[in-house]
């Protein structure tokens, strides 16, 4: 097996892992601040709020069950286990690692729905958009509780690499592949309609694009590093796989909080520019801002009929062209 041993991966792992967790809970903090007192759309507000939650307590749940794991490989059952630490931890079907394991599904698989549907609430409710990452989460958590099943009954001896195989292959591939797909989709919509009303609509949508590919990025360059890895049959996937877990809900509170907090600047930039702003709200409870044309001076053609006892007169005279005053234009 190339690589770290594996009691030295695990005290790394877990290094990391709280290292990270830290960063999970001021953003959590955060996030849970933003989410109560910033107005928002009830049933979208009330949505974000519990995947936020479920999101933290899964890490949460993860963190303390590493903490058990090395106080039992370390100091409680370090005599009383055959290899020590390392016999400990080469223990796949340890009822501690079967939940352990059981958690990170679950948290991969909320994530995984959760950007499915903002895919799909992106798109305005389009079926056909969503139909490779429904069918990919789908099979992933098929996959993802098979491997737990099979870690449950593995021989004694049995390595990860061993008991969980092609299968955890499978697993990091349709959860990298489901968040490239519904990033590269919702960043493509979101680019498209920001270009098609940059004629009369002064604002950008570019950091909402950037906070969405900067999160993602992070977020499958993890999986990346932790599927290679795995496929080098290295303990160093241990300490990658451990990240994972608050780097899910790391990427959840970084799109709110990017957005939140620079949705003031892009609505600054907008006052600037004579035009209106109509806002509205998706049917999935996203809000979107429908812009109107800027008002602009019109030339009006008036003709007038004159009927009297001997002839009709027809005049007609033409306006000319008059500019609307600027502080006659209104802002929403």
């Amino acid at each position: 097996m190339a690589g770290i041993a594996l009691d030295k991966a695990e005290i790394i792992a877990i290094f990391l892992e709280a290292l990270l967790y830290g960063i999970c809970l001021t953003l959590f903090c955060i996030t849970l601040w933003v989410l109560v007192n910033k107005p928002a759309e009830t049933k979208t507000r009330s949505l974000m709020l519990a995947i936020a939650i479920s999101l933290f307590v899964l890490a949460t749940a993860h963190i303390v069950l590493d903490f058990i794991r090395i106080l039992e490989a370390f100091i409680f059952l370090r005599d009383s286990i055959r290899g020590g630490p390392i016999g400990y931890y080469g223990n796949v079907s340890n009822p501690l690692h079967i939940a352990k394991t059981l958690v990170y599904i679950t948290q991969t698989l909320i994530g995984d729905s959760l950007v499915t549907w903002r895919c799909y609430a992106v798109h305005w409710g389009n079926k056909y958009v969503i139909i490779y990452p429904v069918t990919s989460v789908a099979v992933c958590a098929a996959t993802g509780y098979f491997i737990t099943w099979n870690l449950t009954n593995a021989t004694p001896g049995s390595t990860i690499f061993q008991a969980g195989g092609a299968w955890i292959t499978a697993f990091f591939v349709l959860t990298m592949s489901t968040n490239v797909y519904c990033t590269s989709m919702i960043v493509y919509r979101i680019w498209t309609s920001n270009r098609s009303v940059a004629s009369y609509h002064q604002s950008t949508l570019i950091p909402v694009i950037l906070a969405l590919v900067e999160s993602a990025g992070l977020y499958s360059s993890t999986l990346l590093a932790l599927l290679i890895a795995y496929l080098a049959n290295s303990n160093g996937q241990y300490p990658v796989l451990d990240t994972v877990m608050p780097v899910i809900s790391i990427v959840f509170s970084l799109i709110i909080l990017q957005i939140s907090f620079g949705s003031s600047g892009i609505k600054g930039s907008i006052g600037n520019y004579s035009t209106r702003e109509h806002a509205s709200t998706s049917p999935h409870g996203f809000s979107t801002t429908v812009p109107s044309y800027p008002l602009q001076a019109i030339s009006v053609e008036i003709s007038r009929v004159t009927d009297s006892d001997d002839t009709n007169v027809q005049k007609s005279s033409k306006d000319q062209k008059n500019s609307m005053p600027e502080q006659m234009w209104e802002q929403a």
